[in-house]
């Protein structure tokens, strides 16, 4: 994975960045500067951060994407769970 500053999508963000992963150049989450605050985009949901620079903003989202990612191993191994109750209904 890597950090990759990008042309901002909306006209009034001053600054984005994306975390990318390698495979397929996929965008995986983004942080954007938008009026003096930063912004997490993760899965088209915004929050803002606490952060003031940069660095502070791509250490909290490291900290949000973990999280975010913990949570989704969790669901797929709910779906999982229930793929096999169908099995033996």
């Amino acid at each position: 994975m890597e950090w990759k500053e990008v042309s901002p999508e909306q006209s009034n963000w001053k600054k984005q960045i994306n975390v990318m992963a390698y495979y397929g150049d996929y965008k995986i989450a983004s942080i954007i500067l938008c009026d003096g605050e930063w912004i997490s985009v993760i899965n088209d949901n915004t929050e803002l951060l606490i952060a003031k620079t940069e660095d502070e903003a791509k250490e909290e989202m490291i900290e949000r994407l973990e999280e975010y990612f913990v949570d989704e191993i969790n669901y797929y191994k709910e779906l999982r769970n229930s793929l096999g109750e169908l099995k033996e209904e």
